[in-house]
């Protein structure tokens, strides 16, 4: 558990890559692993982590938001390998 003062938002895929807040792309984590992290694209294990995890999410939030929307299509398209693979190269 983190506590608040030490929470962050990070970008799984950096913003820097992305020029995105895109919520398929954010995560929870704390200050200094985000700091640590700085803009380098996450391994596949993070990858897989964060499909799931967008998976789930999408599961818990009530279906008539926008955002439950932009999450359903993010995961229908992929966005989240995708994007990993075009810019790793």
């Amino acid at each position: 558990e983190i506590v608040e003062e030490e929470l962050s938002v990070d970008h799984v895929i950096p913003w820097s890559y992305m020029f995105s807040d895109d919520l398929w792309n954010l995560v929870y984590c704390h200050k200094g692993e985000n700091s640590e992290k700085s803009n380098r694209l996450p391994d596949e294990e993070d990858i897989v982590r964060l499909e799931k995890r967008n998976h789930l999410l999408l599961t818990r939030m009530e279906n008539n938001s926008k955002e439950y929307d932009r999450l359903k299509i993010a995961i229908e398209k992929d966005y989240v390998r995708k994007f990993w693979v075009s810019f790793k190269g």
